[in-house]
């Protein structure tokens, strides 16, 4: 099973929201605790025929409180249960849809391969290369029937682009979250993740400042080819003004191509198209004053260009 996710809560009942799953297999077994609880946003997706979960001991009792706003690979969802009927009675997955897992990903996904069947038998032996799930970070698809198709969760629900949030655990457009190591920065103050390709330019780098065309900063790394950089400072300001500097460095609304954007810990983006190129600005309050991150891609915007910008910005932890 392959999953990301943005929440979850496991136990006598459990809720589920902004997940990605991805199965060869009915991924659950047991239904009595799952069903009790929210399953709302939702990418849940198995590569073989069938329903996605085994059957269990059922009732009345078990009825989830919601049950809306999922993608799934079969309409029947849970096996042995009569879920038409259930859906039908308690208003269960009324703006749900069904989808092809092969189709609705913005990169290809390999499934594996059939056989084995994954079982304790496998136990302490050698997994053949093509039994193994090779995939991205599952980002959706463009035109994809997962845009746009969730709803909003109060307090839970991150950023989000268009007239509602995307299915999943990932929004299109905004990259995703980081998964990885993150560096400590001595000199920044700051810890990152480093996206593949990306390395952190010294102090023996020539042009180290000029690249970015601004001085002062206490960190920049650069792709490959330098055609995108991000630099790394952190802007004084005191008491309240520390919030009215944050606010300057995301309030531009010439050249915007996204609203103000707030991920956790307070961490606000915007993105702008400038006529230098994409610009990703960055900003959080701190106790010494507002960390200022200036991403800029000098290429042709793409998704995996601006995956790699907003995964950076996202990766930022002190």
């Amino acid at each position: 099973m392959v999953g990301i996710g943005r929440s979850g809560r496991l136990g006598r009942c459990m809720d589920a929201a902004g997940n990605t799953i991805l199965n060869r297999n009915p991924g659950l077994e047991g239904l009595r605790g799952f069903v009790r609880g929210w399953i709302v946003d939702n990418v849940w997706l198995r590569t073989t025929p069938g329903a996605l979960t085994g059957s269990g001991a059922f009732g009345e009792a078990d009825i989830g409180s919601r049950i809306d706003y999922n993608a799934y690979s079969n309409g029947e969802v849970f096996a042995g249960i009569g879920y038409k009927g259930l859906a039908e009675k308690h208003g269960w997955d009324k703006h749900s849809v069904v989808v092809d897992w092969q189709t609705v990903f913005a990169e290809p996904v390999k499934a594996p391969a059939s056989q084995p069947y994954y079982s304790e038998k496998l136990q302490g032996q050698e997994l053949p290369k093509d039994w193994r799930f090779e995939h991205s970070l599952l980002v959706p698809k463009a035109g994809s029937k997962l845009l746009d198709a969730g709803t909003v969760l109060p307090n839970l629900t991150g950023p989000y682009l268009g007239k509602a949030p995307d299915l999943g655990a990932n929004e299109a457009g905004l990259g995703t979250a980081w998964y990885g190591p993150r560096y400590w920065d001595t000199l920044a103050d700051v810890a990152y993740g480093i996206p593949e390709g990306w390395r952190s330019m010294t102090k023996d780098d020539p042009g180290k400042q000029a690249i970015i065309g601004m001085t002062g900063a206490q960190a920049i790394l650069a792709n490959g080819s330098k055609t995108i950089t991000a630099m790394i400072l952190l802007e004084k300001a005191q008491g309240e003004g520390r919030w009215e500097k944050l606010q300057q460095l995301v309030a531009e609304e010439a050249h915007a191509v996204t609203p103000v954007l707030e991920f956790q810990d307070g961490l606000l983006m915007r993105l702008y198209n400038r006529p230098k190129g994409l610009t990703l600005e960055v900003a959080r309050i701190e106790p010494e004053g507002v960390l200022h991150v200036l991403i800029q891609n000098r290429q042709r915007d793409s998704e995996v260009s601006r995956t790699q910008m907003f995964q950076f910005a996202r990766s930022l932890y002190r």
